[in-house]
């Protein structure tokens, strides 16, 4: 499966439905998952310098 390219159009657009709209919804309406509309719109709040709590159970040190 090929990776879907996001536009800062389509991001900026994502953002302001899911205001109004779940991410399943999302995702239907773009014809993609609801995780591919989660994970676009965590990758830009890191970008834009959110930083998790170190203290999350989401977060923790990964072992490899």
């Amino acid at each position: 499966m090929s990776a879907k390219k996001w536009t800062d159009e389509k991001l900026n657009e994502i953002k302001e439905k899911k205001k109004t709209m779940s991410s399943t919804q999302l995702a239907k309406e773009y014809n993609t998952t609801k995780n591919s509309i989660l994970g676009l719109l965590y990758r830009d709040k890191l970008k834009h310098g959110y930083v998790p709590p170190v203290d999350s159970k989401y977060t923790g040190r990964k072992n490899l």
